[in-house]
């Protein structure tokens, strides 16, 4: 082999193919550790340091609408929307109709005694629902009534959005994957939070009575299938490295689902604001930590601007108030699973089987594949075929008076009148041929 210029230049361009390959994988690697991903459509970005991109639409779906970016956000402050959900710690939204999926709002009440309405609260949005005597996760019972939990685990808000689009976990490009983007609000930033969002494919007994919030005392009995999910959020030391888990019922307990992603939890991903404020939605929410807008360590209600039922200017949430993450549901179940109900709860510590409950609120949804399009119709029957047309009737040839002769088939035999016809036909022929020669003889 040369040595010379030809194999300098060799070695020179395997080198830089080597570089531009390490460049390349560096480049790989800081994609996967970017804060700001955007999964299935929407933005998974609480995370980012900017205060205004948590929860306001930049470049794809996110909870809040942005004026200045041609993106969408889920939901619309005010009821220009469809469904409508009134009266949340004083603020109206709606689901945007321009939002690809289906979504919908938990409005919880909060513990904190400046929302019970005993003080001259400016917002009166009490606690509701808490599960007490403390039940554990994997109960078939539990006890709901009107109560207060920790503030680190009293959530007030919950968004959620099932949509189709595509998984990294098939081959093809089709966005016909299922994924429930889930967001949420805590008061309080102290100590570790355990939330978990139940999906079950037959609604527990009485939870419509956990939907509407009312106050009332009653048993919450599940009705849990083999197959039901509980997505749970860790946010161990206030949420700085949040811990996403998915569980499916097995007929006993809750354990790790298994992977229908090759080990892997596909598209699914959780993030929280680990250090930074962010800035409030358009609607009010509540917030017990100090900002960088309210020094104050008591609760009050926030939002975008600023202003209304919030002090004038108070537009942040405080850091690991916020979480949200996205669940490539066809990593953990078959397409023709779907869900009807969504619990969203607290817990105080990780165990399922020995942690007490907290929280809990919940949603009626509807996770089901789309139905399949009806069969095309067949195409209309080709009309019968025409008809051959008729056989005119025979006629004479011109200037002659004998009917045509039928000619038998081959093998046949020819009619008696036209055996007739021939006979005499030779005897005038005959007859003329005698005739003729009589002449010429004569």
């Amino acid at each position: 082999m040369s040595s010379g210029p030809r194999g300098g230049v060799w070695k020179a361009v395997s080198l830089a193919a080597r570089v531009a390959a390490l460049c390349g994988a560096v480049a790989l690697l800081g994609k996967s550790d970017t804060s700001a991903l955007t999964l299935a459509g929407a933005e998974i970005d609480a995370d980012q340091p900017a205060a205004g991109d948590a929860l306001f639409a930049g470049s794809a779906t996110d909870w809040a609408e942005n004026g200045g970016s041609a993106a969408e956000g889920v939901f619309l402050l005010g009821t220009s929307g469809n469904p409508d959900f009134l009266g949340c710690f004083g603020s109206d939204l709606s689901v945007n109709p321009s939002v690809a999926g289906a979504a919908g709002f938990i409005c919880d009440g909060s513990s904190d005694s400046r929302f019970d309405g005993n003080g001259g609260d400016t917002v009166v949005e009490p606690e509701q629902n808490i599960v007490s005597p403390g039940g554990k996760q994997i109960d078939d019972v539990w006890n709901i009534k009107q109560g207060s939990v920790t503030p680190k685990d009293d959530f007030s808000h919950a968004y959620y959005l099932f949509r189709n689009s595509d998984s990294s976990c098939d081959a093809d490009a089709d966005a016909d994957n299922r994924f429930l983007v889930l967001g949420g609000h805590r008061g309080d930033n102290e100590g570790d939070a355990f939330w978990g969002f139940e999906l079950s494919q037959v609604p527990p007994t009485r939870f419509n009575d956990v939907v509407s919030n009312g106050g009332a005392t009653f048993d919450l009995d599940f009705n849990r299938t083999p197959g039901d999910l509980l997505v749970s959020f860790t946010l161990v030391g206030g949420g700085t490295s949040p811990l996403l888990e998915v569980f499916a019922w097995n007929g006993s307990t809750f354990a790790p689902a298994p992977s229908l992603c090759g080990g892997s939890q596909g598209d699914s991903l959780l993030r929280t604001n680990p250090a930074n404020d962010i800035q409030a939605p358009p609607w009010n929410v509540p917030v017990c930590d100090p900002t960088s807008t309210n020094g104050s360590n008591s609760c009050r209600v926030v939002n975008q601007n600023g202003t209304g039922l919030a002090p004038a200017g108070d537009n942040r949430i405080a850091p690991r108030d916020f979480n949200e993450a996205i669940v490539d549901l066809g990593a953990f179940v078959s397409g023709g699973v779907c869900f009807n109900s969504l619990l969203f709860t607290s817990r105080s510590a990780h165990p399922l089987e020995t942690a007490d409950l907290k929280d809990v609120a919940g949603a009626n949804v509807n996770t089901c594949p789309a139905a399949a399009p009806p069969p095309a119709a067949p195409p209309p029957a080709a009309p019968p075929p025409a008809a051959p047309p008729a056989v005119p009737p025979p006629v004479n040839p011109p200037g002659g008076s004998f009917p045509p002769v039928a000619l038998p088939p081959t093998g046949g035999q020819a009619s008696s009148a036209g055996s007739l016809w021939l006979f005499l036909g030779v005897i005038c022929a005959a007859a003329g041929v005698f005739g003729f020669l009589r002449i010429r003889r004569g």
